[in-house]
């Protein structure tokens, strides 16, 4: 969908850079696989605008970006 070019503090007070690429892609639920659990608590699907809390830092502002292409 296209790049954001983020600059933030970090929750330590530094300022941090980093690119994010953004993508959309369809897939298919039943065949999605968790190949790093010890990362993951769970694994859920969730309708545009019902997403469930907290969210990342940057969610609104890729929300935002894309409201038009979601």
């Amino acid at each position: 969908m296209g790049y954001r070019d983020v600059h933030r503090k970090s929750e330590n007070g530094e300022d941090t850079h980093w690119v994010a690429l953004d993508f959309k892609c369809q897939v298919d639920p039943l065949k999605v696989v968790n190949n790093e659990p010890h990362k993951f608590d769970e694994l859920g699907w969730f309708k545009l605008g019902d997403f469930p809390k907290p969210w990342h830092s940057q969610f609104p502002a890729a929300l935002a970006a894309y409201k038009d292409v979601l």
